[in-house]
């Protein structure tokens, strides 16, 4: 156990306590380092300061309890002031603290620069936006001579004179004055001739005036207008309604009056007229814009029709598919395998589709007839196609087929494509594309011909009028270049087919007989008006019975055909994207008609069905029937005016198409435009001709 004693009483006991040594100074290398001082500095509110102290009610010097001794003072103890280390004070800080009072300290500049140049900018605004007149309260001081009634009744001396024609002269100045009365400068336009002074000269030369009436003159005070200002007229804004020609004043010249004037520019007093008179100092190149000028009365209306714009021409869009993302990729074939499935007919005779349809039904391998060839070629794709008992693969029947119609069949990734052989569709052009039916004019149309046929390396590039090369982009016919090699916008045998289309149009553009029968052109091409009996939806025709079970796509579509006496023709490239195979089970539900029945089933893959004719129908989307190329043999043209016009609008709304969708050519013999157009836009023509003859 420890017992802490107060101080003094070792001293009462008889003990005597041991001195304290001293303490020795700590020193860093050769400079001494007062501890005590770093330790004030470090702690606030330390209570070694003397501020301290007093306020605690302790002497800096006492003793550090009551009662007890002094501290002792170390007598070796170094004076900071003379050892060079800079004494600590008690303001000192932390690197934290003053970095924030500098921070603040920078803010709050910048805010009163920032406020002082607002305030700086605000007057600057406001002294250049007001305007600077001030109007002067004291009169003008005017003299004017005192002239003696009798005197200048009696005789009229030479300043009298002088006045009188200074007088007239002033008149005439104000009359020659542009500006209107009332306007701000008004006031202050004054002529003053040579005679005349103003009254400051007769204020301070008194004499003058005497020499000029030789009466003391008398000063009359004048009230200025409110308007006066001290600063000049030239120095004030103009109005901008000041210099506008009045009605009977021409658009760009002075108001001069007429009776200053002589009498053959007047108006009115010659056969000239104001634009001879007035307009006749004019240089030679702006003699011909005179008419341009509202010179007199209502502006005259306009003798030139502006051609008509795409905008006065409502033209109904194509149709886009419904649902393109839903759209799966056809499935690819193996022809091999696929078509290794031996089969045998027996039967009366099929048609080619017909039979197609069988096929594809039996092996699930889609089958597209090129229809075009077959109809130019001369091929009734509605005869029967002979069959005989034998057994054979699905490849040995298509090739027996393909041979009685002189076709082939040409496999793809997704289909089977039957279509006429080269040789045989080469031996049926020959005599089709011959133009010695033509007799004078065999020159004409073949250049109609080529024009038509020649592929240029411009998107909508066609021959206008004067057989020149255009295009929707104004293109001149010294910038078009042929069309690449290496890319051509067509295969061969679709050259070879829009060709003999062309020809067997052009041959009834002027009233000649066609070499391929109507009832097959008229599929593929339109003269004039677009026909009401072709290539509508289908309405009508006879169903077949409801089936009890499933039945695959291809069988229900031959058997519907069938049962109206007609045949199909599928776009199997429509067909197979939306997921109709020629195997898919459908179960459709029997309708009143054919119509509906094939409506109901085919609206779930987005396709219907169009009687082309009434033997003819064919299956595909509405998307693709609108965008299907049509060749058109337009109206005649009435004028070359017209013809003009009719070219103008069909580029605008043909400007993004290209060669392998539109072209144009005219023909100078039948006045008529020989064209490729969309079958949406071939249909629509009426509106175009409508628009061309409104103008």
């Amino acid at each position: 156990m420890v017992q802490i004693e107060p101080p003094g009483t070792a001293e009462a006991n008889g003990d005597v306590a041991a001195p304290i040594a001293p303490i020795s100074p700590i020193a860093m290398g050769q400079s001494p380092v007062d501890s005590e001082a770093i330790t004030e500095d470090g702690i606030s509110g330390s209570l070694n300061s003397e501020s301290d102290a007093e306020g605690l009610g302790i002497p800096s010097d006492g003793p550090a309890f009551a009662g007890g001794p002094p501290l002792p003072t170390d007598p070796n103890a170094v004076d900071q002031s003379l050892s060079g280390v800079p004494p600590t004070t008690l303001a000192w800080q932390s690197d934290r603290t003053r970095k924030t009072r500098q921070t603040a300290m920078v803010a709050m500049l910048a805010v009163s620069t920032l406020f002082i140049t607002g305030l700086m900018f605000f007057w600057f605004v406001k002294s250049q936006s007001g305007v600077a007149t001030m109007p002067d309260p004291s009169p003008v001081i005017e003299t004017s001579p005192a002239i003696d009634e009798t005197s200048a009744d009696s005789v009229p001396t030479e300043s009298s004179t002088q006045n009188s024609t200074a007088s007239e002269e002033i008149a005439q100045a104000n009359d020659l004055n542009v500006d209107e009365p009332g306007s701000m400068d008004q006031s202050q336009t004054s002529v003053q001739t040579p005679n005349q002074k103003t009254a400051d000269q007769e204020m301070s030369d008194p004499e003058a005036s005497d020499q000029t009436s030789g009466k003391p003159t008398e000063p009359t005070v004048v009230d200025t207008p409110a308007s006066d200002s001290i600063i000049p007229s030239s120095l004030l804004p103009k109005s901008p309604l000041d210099g506008m020609p009045t009605s009977d004043q021409p658009l760009g010249l002075p108001a001069v009056k007429q009776d200053l004037l002589p009498s053959n520019q007047v108006p009115g007093k010659s056969d000239e007229g104001p634009e001879e008179g007035m307009l006749a100092e004019l240089p030679a190149g702006l003699q011909q814009f005179t008419p341009l000028l509202l010179l007199d009365g209502l502006p005259q209306k306009p003798t030139l029709q502006a051609p008509p714009s795409i905008e006065q021409v409502q033209i109904d869009s194509a149709e886009e598919d419904e649902d393109e993302l839903g759209m799966e990729p056809p499935p690819p074939i193996d022809v091999k395998a696929d078509l290794a499935i031996r089969m045998a007919f027996r039967s009366n005779g099929y048609a080619l589709p017909s039979f197609v349809l069988l096929i594809s039904q039996t092996t699930g391998v889609p089958i597209q007839l090129d229809w075009v060839s077959l109809d130019l070629g001369g091929i009734n794709i509605a005869d029967p196609i002979t069959t005989t008992g034998k057994v054979r693969t699905a490849k040995q029947w298509l090739e027996d087929i393909a041979a009685q119609v002189d076709g082939e069949i040409r496999p793809e990734a997704t289909m089977v494509v039957l279509t006429m052989t080269d040789d045989a569709f080469a031996t049926k052009k020959q005599p089709l594309l011959l133009l010695d039916d033509f007799n004078a004019g065999q020159v004409s149309a073949e250049k109609v011909i080529d024009d038509f046929m020649e592929e240029v390396n411009v998107a909508g590039g066609n021959r206008n009028v004067d057989g020149e090369v255009e295009s929707a982009d104004d293109v001149e016919a010294g910038d078009v270049e042929p069309a690449p090699a290496q890319l051509p916008l067509m295969t061969p045998r679709q050259s070879d087919q829009l060709r003999i289309l062309a020809t067997e149009t052009l041959r009834r553009m002027r009233n000649i007989e066609g070499k391929v029968a109507d009832d097959r052109i008229r599929r593929w091409t339109q003269l004039g008006a677009p026909s009401s009996d072709l290539w509508k939806e289908l309405e009508g025709g006879k169903t077949i019975p409801q089936v009890d079970t499933p039945i695959a796509a291809a069988g229900f579509l031959r058997r519907s055909a069938q049962a109206t006496g007609a045949v199909l023709m599928v776009n199997w490239h429509d067909a197979n994207r939306r997921g109709m195979r020629p195997n898919r089970l459908v179960f459709p539900i029997a309708r009143d008609d054919a119509g509906n029945t094939l409506s109901s089933l085919l609206d779930e893959f987005s396709l219907q069905v169009r009687a082309v004719d009434q033997n003819h129908w064919w299956l595909g989307s509405p998307a693709t029937y609108d965008r299907l190329p049509v060749i058109v043999g337009s109206e005649p043209m009435a004028t070359e005016a017209d013809a003009r016009r009719f070219q103008l609008l069909m580029d605008q709304i043909m400007q993004n198409a290209g060669r392998d969708s539109y072209r144009i050519t005219f023909d100078p013999e039948s006045k008529r435009y020989l064209m490729l157009v969309p079958r949406y836009i071939a249909r629509q023509l009426p509106k175009v001709g409508g628009a061309v003859a409104a103008n």
